[in-house]
């Protein structure tokens, strides 16, 4: 049986020294709660991930983890309103990096690319 995008979507990344669990959860609880498509939970390290927005368009479903890859990001690097652009854009850049080069983020992406 050939894989889905479910398939590769990684149950599990890690950041640094955090390892953050994926979670999908269904689009209905998404919308209860604050009518979010995904969140990251810094103190459980988690993100949840609505899960009809993970299965549908290829683009908002990558979208959707980056944005909350990056929010965790933020949060390792210990940015904050007082950071400066050069110190986000850097921070940015040396997360996203490992996140693709270090973990099976990539994997997903391109499985998600060919549905494109």
């Amino acid at each position: 049986m050939p894989k889905t995008s479910k398939d590769y979507l990684p149950k599990q990344i890690k950041l640094g020294c955090f390892l953050i669990d994926i979670q999908l959860i269904d689009g209905q609880v998404s919308l209860n709660i604050a009518e979010q498509q995904g969140c990251y939970v810094a103190r459980e390290q988690i993100i949840y991930l609505d899960k009809d927005i993970m299965q549908g368009q290829p683009e908002q479903a990558i979208n959707l983890i980056i944005h909350e890859l990056m929010h965790a990001i933020y949060y390792q690097y210990n940015l904050s309103t007082q950071s400066t652009e050069e110190d986000i854009v850097n921070a940015m850049a040396n997360g996203m990096t490992e996140l693709l080069t270090r973990t099976d983020l990539l994997q997903f992406i391109k499985h998600k690319l060919k549905e494109v």
